[in-house]
């Protein structure tokens, strides 16, 4: 097991560490959405460079647990959005649907894109829910700028190199749940689902196994709940005690909800 370190901000608990061996941690049943964007192997990652599809048949064994995984913790109504694009596609909708089936793919526009041979305009955003709440809203997402096309002026500095743009997650937010519940990002890269869930008052759960990036993103989420505090009164209390940047714990972590604190049920 490597070493694990867990920051608490806010309703925001943090991890650094692998989520493989992290997931199993969190509570069965306690978790409302989970927004991710997984790693694609060389090749399969945005940007147009060529490699074989059969070089994703070494995901297999780690994407069936990991989407077993987001089964177990997801409540009953739950909603997963999973990024991909048009080269893992199918791969992942394949494995997802053994676990959490795909109701539908939404289609992000991001103008302009990049590549050669046609530019690679859009993303895909696999989709699965087991709710009551309807969506009726289009699959098809514009008017959400990439860093390509100027989101920068909304959310400073790209500091990932497949960051999304938080109004793009805070629309997923939005849609599927209400103030309050908890939203899992378990490869949260520069936290940017963490952002957005600060910014409307959801709990949040991230992990991340690049400590360059989990610092970043414990820096982006403490910024945002600073940002945001007069919309939320415990949150205000809580910047205003000088208490919002709660706990760091550093070291081998074998149960992240142990030692008689629960700190992953919001």
């Amino acid at each position: 097991m490597m070493t694990t370190e867990r920051v608490t901000i806010g309703n925001a608990m943090l991890y650094y560490g692998d989520c493989i061996e992290l997931l199993p941690e969190i509570p069965t049943s306690s978790i409302d959405a989970i927004v991710v964007d997984p790693p694609f192997f060389q090749g399969f990652n945005h940007n147009g460079s060529k490699s074989e599809r059969a070089d994703l048949s070494i995901g297999k064994p780690f994407f069936n647990l990991f989407f077993d995984n987001m089964a177990r913790v997801c409540k009953e109504q739950r909603a997963v959005y999973v990024f991909c694009d048009w080269r893992t596609n199918g791969f992942f909708m394949d494995m997802m649907n053994d676990h959490v089936p795909v109701k539908n793919s939404l289609v992000w526009a991001k103008h302009p894109g990049t590549g050669t041979f046609y530019q690679n305009s859009y993303e895909l955003i696999l989709f699965h829910c087991n709710t009551s709440r309807r969506f009726p809203f289009s699959n098809v997402l514009t008017g959400i700028k990439s860093f390509n096309g100027g989101a920068k002026v909304t959310n400073g500095d790209k500091v990932h190199p497949t960051q999304k743009p938080v109004e793009l997650i805070e629309k997923f937010i939005a849609d599927s749940t209400q103030q309050g519940m908890t939203v899992l990002d378990p490869m949260m890269g520069s936290g940017t689902t963490g952002v957005a869930c600060a910014k409307m008052g959801r709990a949040f759960i991230g992990i991340e196994q690049q400590k360059k990036y989990f610092d970043i993103a414990c820096e982006r989420i403490e910024k945002a709940y600073t940002g945001y505090k007069n919309q939320f009164a415990e949150v205000r209390e809580l910047v205003e005690t000088n208490e919002l940047f709660t706990s760091r714990t550093t070291g081998i972590i074998p149960g992240c909800h142990s030692n008689g604190n629960e700190p992953l049920e919001h």
